[in-house]
């Protein structure tokens, strides 16, 4: 009895020495899904990461609360979170979580960060953090500044608190020139971004749900695209960064995307603040074969605290 439940023990051991070694390898998608009784201490080590790795691929705090159901991104142990699992689609409702303060936001740069409360009780644009956000956003070719509007600031405070106030990463903000004839990123109404343990394929389909917005999602590359117009539109562009603009279904011309894109996600991923993707023929093949049932026919900073500035 006691040799089969020490033979058991050792077979156990093995397999599970197997596992975290093909995860180790894997280069596919690496998600975990919270089961009851979980901790982030549990997950690292099942993963053979760091707390502080797993805590930086989703976004988290250390003291952070997971629950039952919750995704987390699982990097691998250079502390990088595979292409492949930034890419990987799922409802956007597993990464949403409540935000610790309503209305904070935390913008970072390559270069710069700021974070505050950007809206007041009634829900408008502070003017300071106005102020800051058109800085945070100011072309970095030039550092020339251009009002952002308010509604767009709006939005993007309304994607933070979505998912659990996490930091919204910069690419691309205010813009001179652009592909696009009518680029919204001329005018201060665009950004190009992403959020830390959010896919982009999940953030994208949250932004949908906006209403009347630009919605561009780049499969290939390493960000998702929101702007401020009339007439709601959504795109899809399967280029990589420093290829010319794909975009599938629309004339290139008529919607974001540019050189410019391309040298601001190259900027970023130079400076550590996005993982570099990995080029996909596979992915912008079912990109393309999946356009038609995605595309929409209709074509400075404060310090932390815990009470919202007057307006």
């Amino acid at each position: 009895m006691a040799r089969s439940l020490v033979l058991a023990l050792v077979v156990f051991a093995l397999c599970l020495g197997a596992e975290r070694r093909a995860l180790a390898a894997s280069d596919g998608p690496r998600s975990h899904t919270v089961y009851p009784g979980q901790t982030l201490g549990k997950i690292a080590k099942r993963y053979n990461v760091t707390i502080e790795q797993l805590c930086a691929a989703n976004g988290i705090r250390r003291n952070a609360a997971i629950k039952p159901g919750q995704k987390l991104l699982v990097p691998d142990k250079n502390g990088q979170v595979a292409a492949s699992a930034r890419k990987r689609s799922g409802s956007w409702k597993d990464y949403a979580a409540p935000p610790r303060r309503k209305g904070y936001l935390i913008l970072e740069a390559p270069t710069k960060r700021w974070r505050g409360y950007a809206l007041g009780r009634s829900g408008r644009v502070l003017p300071k953090a106005k102020d800051s956000i058109d800085r945070m956003l100011a072309s970095w070719r030039t550092g020339k500044r251009h009002p952002i509007d308010p509604k767009l600031i709006q939005l993007v405070v309304k994607v933070s608190d979505t998912f659990g106030g996490r930091p919204i990463r910069v690419v691309s903000g205010y813009r001179e020139r652009s592909f696009a004839v009518e680029s919204k990123h001329k005018v201060g109404r665009a950004l190009d971004f992403s959020i830390p343990g959010v896919p982009n394929a999940a953030l994208k389909e949250f932004l949908r749900t906006l209403g009347t917005v630009g919605v561009g999602y780049y499969p290939n590359s390493t960000h998702v695209h929101l702007d401020v117009r009339e007439r709601r539109t959504f795109w899809v562009d399967t280029s990589a960064p420093g290829e010319s603009p794909e975009h599938l279904g629309r004339s290139a011309k008529t919607v974001e995307g540019d050189a410019d894109e391309a040298d601001d996600v190259g900027r970023a991923e130079g400076q550590g603040l996005l993982a570099a993707p990995t080029p996909g023929g596979a992915t912008a093949t079912a990109a393309r074969a999946a356009a038609a049932s995605v595309r929409d026919p209709s074509g400075g900073g404060s310090a932390d605290g815990s009470s919202v500035p007057s307006e």
